[in-house]
């Protein structure tokens, strides 16, 4: 999987996690929510700036959002 489908299945992930929409972060980043919803299946690009405001909405530094992805694992237990 390439790096930027990494990032929208976070953006996604991140918003299902947090139980908020993509009409409120539409709106965060000052953007229509058909464009939004674009972005996030990756037929548009966003730009620096919305990207940090997307890592703000989320409260996750840009720099995990460029981690992609990455569902907590389940600990183990050892015996």
């Amino acid at each position: 999987m390439s790096n930027s489908k990494n990032i929208l299945t976070g953006i996604r992930w991140h918003l299902s996690e947090q139980g908020r929409t993509q009409k409120e972060l539409a709106s965060f980043i000052n953007c229509s929510q058909n464009w939004l919803s674009s972005a996030l299946r990756g037929e548009a690009e966003f730009s620096l700036p919305q990207f940090i405001a997307i890592a703000e909405f989320l409260h996750i530094s840009p720099s995990e959002l460029i981690g992609g992805y990455r569902p907590t694992p389940i600990p183990t237990r050892h015996p």
